[in-house]
């Protein structure tokens, strides 16, 4: 049996639009178009990779998982201020000048924090798009130790999500970290993250036209909705990331 497992759709994820038509990018979708009808059966990341790739046979989702349990629940939210962090690599596909439009808005309403964890070519410029907004931010660095990063999750409103607009991108890393550590998403990637949040009341997906109605929500929100949150993340995580969703899956395919 051959199985072929899509986790990235290639020029489709560029980060740029302008070049993905030279052919070295096209022969990448080419060999891929090419050989995945050979396949048994093939899986695919998350639903909006279909998008991507000819309907002329069945896939079957499968999601990345993770081994891990979620994480004790202990916040320590300041009632004064609204703490954002951003967790994971700093680089061009990102979407500095969302976040910096965000950071803004909320600034603009309530003292705000924003927690940098990572490290990437771009982050200089993040964080001095940050300090223009009048956020105070605090750069954790690079955190690996699951308990390091629950401490500044803790002490979060909200992790981000943030990509550009143009990126081929349905699910993310970070936000399963968001979600074991049972911090709500401020969301702007599509497909399947975009329906999680809507349907499970996982945070907020970002409309770029309403940046500053999104920092009203943000700053007036209910404290207690607000925490409902924190266990629904957690509950979404074990329900479609957790390994034992994972092999179930891959039961009900026949492996």
């Amino acid at each position: 049996k051959l199985y072929f497992d899509v986790n990235d759709l290639w020029p489709e994820a560029l980060p740029i639009r302008n070049f993905e038509w030279l052919p070295v990018f096209t022969a990448w979708k080419r060999l891929r178009d090419k050989n995945l009808p050979a396949a048994d059966q093939v899986f695919v990341e998350c639903e909006l990779f279909l998008e991507g790739l000819k309907p002329d046979r069945e896939y079957t989702v499968l999601h990345f998982a993770r081994s891990q349990r979620p994480m004790p629940i202990h916040t320590r939210l300041n009632p004064e201020t609204v703490d954002l962090v951003y967790l994971g690599s700093i680089n061009n596909i990102i979407d500095i000048n969302l976040i910096r439009n965000i950071t803004k808005a909320i600034v603009k309403i309530k003292p705000t924090r924003f927690h940098i964890i990572g490290e990437g070519e771009t982050k200089a410029r993040l964080i001095s798009e940050l300090n223009d907004t009048g956020a105070q931010v605090i750069d954790h660095g690079i955190l690996f130790d699951p308990e390091e990063k629950q401490k500044v999750f803790d002490q979060c409103d909200y992790g981000l999500n943030i990509v550009k607009p143009n990126v081929m991108v349905g699910l993310t890393m970070k936000s399963l970290d968001y979600m074991i550590g049972g911090l709500p998403m401020l969301n702007s990637i599509g497909g399947d993250t975009e329906k999680l949040v809507r349907e499970y009341d996982l945070g907020f997906n970002v409309d770029r036209s309403h940046l500053e109605d999104l920092a009203r929500e943000i700053c007036e929100e209910n404290p207690e909705k607000a925490f409902s949150r924190r266990y629904n993340m957690q509950k979404v995580y074990m329900d479609f990331f957790s390994e034992e969703t994972f092999f179930n899956t891959l039961d009900e395919a026949g492996l």
